[in-house]
């Protein structure tokens, strides 16, 4: 059984560059960052069911700029 919502690191092998976190939530992106905090952060919120997405969908509506 897959897990609903998950984060991941995420680093290719011979690379060089920062380790990439993704946050996954029902099988789609919530976030791709190189920031452990910011992963970590957007994962809290995915599991309340408030993740970055929707914060930004609300924030255009209401014309303001979301709190990450």
């Amino acid at each position: 059984m897959r897990k609903r919502c998950y984060w991941e690191r995420v680093r290719f092998d011979g690379s060089l560059q920062n380790n990439t976190y993704v946050v996954m939530d029902g099988g789609k992106l919530v976030i791709s960052t190189t920031s452990l905090d910011m992963a970590r952060m957007a994962y809290q919120k995915a599991l309340d069911g408030k993740h970055v997405g929707q914060q930004l969908e609300e924030a255009a509506a209401g014309g303001s700029t979301p709190e990450l």
